[in-house]
């Protein structure tokens, strides 16, 4: 992800930086800003952005709205909306599962691949980096 740090607020990059263009890794501040991110709250965390500290949180006046999560094939979609119907159960919500396929048969049960990658404090081999364009 890059955003031009040069206008405030940043905006998306709307073509290729010049080569040798200066860019330094973008703070946990300024990654929450760009993605827009809803506060923080505990109670409301459903994950966190590999190779980050940075929590996931979702609003709960979402959840009286419909969502879309979308994705490529292996990119996350049915742990990522277990994950959201798991917080939606936290905060009470009543939640119906139509699962054709069947995807969320266990979903009372914790995901070991989901928690290693969104709960730890591991890196990956290949780590995400998140840069920001200076002057």
């Amino acid at each position: 992800m890059i955003k031009d740090i040069t206008q405030n607020p940043p905006s998306s990059v709307r073509r290729r930086p010049q080569i040798g263009s200066i860019a330094r890794q973008a703070t946990e501040d300024e990654i929450i800003t760009y993605l827009n991110l809803p506060p923080a709250d505990e109670r409301y965390r459903i994950g966190q952005i590999i190779d980050t500290n940075i929590g996931i949180y979702i609003n709960p006046r979402t959840l009286f709205y419909q969502s879309l999560i979308a994705g490529s094939t292996g990119s996350g979609k049915t742990n990522s909306c277990a994950n959201y119907i798991r917080a939606a159960l936290q905060m009470n919500f009543a939640v119906i599962i139509y699962d054709h396929k069947p995807d969320y048969q266990h979903i009372d049960t914790p995901n070991q691949d989901a928690k290693d990658i969104l709960n730890s404090n591991e890196r990956r081999e290949h780590p995400t980096f998140y840069l920001a364009l200076t002057n």
